[in-house]
């Protein structure tokens, strides 16, 4: 027995046709969710364009106004002139696979930030230090200015980020969770006394260099993922070269939600 899909349709304001009667935009949520039908054809949808044309006549919106218990129907006339079942057929075959909705529960997922506004604000009072101490010339790196301080204390950062790399077996160092984090109380983040060193290695070389920031934006833009560097001007070896990634196939859902930027076509549809 083929499965029924769920529909959610939504009413949205549209302005007003040369007349003064108000246009309304209805937007359709398909939701096809049985763990039973993993393709498209194993549901009654069929061509949507084409079902929706031929219910025209049938459809009424069902108005409820305030706080009433009441409703009243309208019946509304729909501009099916944009409808096209060859587009439908085109990217929805019956082959077509659906993944019902999986919810994924992030409440066990670690976010990693930083101070985006606290670093650039440390780096334009640098660049406003080294144009005004040289302004036609490059800064003197091993003179006593804010140019070699945030070479320095970006050194010294990274000096502290190395060692506990090489401690952790030469893996890009990424402080571990801390176990029962469902059950964590309010209170420092498990980063905090690393983060302190960060800082006061930072600190030791000059005031005013965040350097548990910088610790933060290295471990944000540093998760482990990075491909070992490999240099533009040495040969090649093959074996070295990944595989081609393979072309990806999406399901009803996923490719509903690509078109979510192309109004045009989704409008056809329906």
């Amino acid at each position: 027995m083929a499965a029924n899909p769920n529909f959610i349709w939504t009413a949205l304001p549209n302005g007003f046709d040369v007349n003064g009667a108000p246009k309304l935009s209805i937007y359709v949520t398909l939701r096809l969710d049985d763990a039973s039908a993993p393709t498209l054809g194993d549901y009654t949808l069929a061509n949507w364009p084409s079902a929706v044309a031929a219910r025209i006549g049938q459809l009424l919106l069902r108005v409820q106004l305030g706080n009433s218990t009441g409703f009243f129907d309208v019946p509304v006339a729909f501009d099916t002139s944009r409808l096209s079942s060859a587009l439908w057929d085109a990217l929805f075959p019956s082959t077509t696979r659906v993944r019902p909705f999986q919810f994924q529960d992030h409440s066990q997922r670690a976010l990693r930030s930083y101070s985006v506004g606290a670093i650039h604000a440390y780096v334009e009072s640098v660049y406003t230090s080294v144009a005004n101490a040289s302004p036609s010339a490059f800064p003197d790196l091993n003179a006593n200015n804010a140019a070699s301080d945030l070479v320095q204390g970006i050194s010294s950062v990274m000096t502290e980020v190395n060692r506990l790399s090489r401690a952790a077996k030469g893996n890009a160092y990424n402080p571990p969770l801390p176990p029962g984090l469902a059950s964590t109380q309010a209170g420092p983040h498990p980063d905090a006394k690393l983060e302190r060193t960060m800082q006061a290695r930072a600190s030791s070389v000059a005031k005013g260099i965040p350097g548990a920031e910088l610790f933060r934006a290295y471990r944000f833009y540093n998760r482990g993922q990075q491909d070992t560097y490999r240099s533009n001007t040495l040969p090649r070896v093959l074996a070295d070269i990944p595989p081609a990634v393979d072309a990806p196939t999406f399901d009803f859902h996923e490719v509903i939600a690509t078109l979510g930027d192309h109004p045009a076509l989704l409008r056809q549809l329906g």
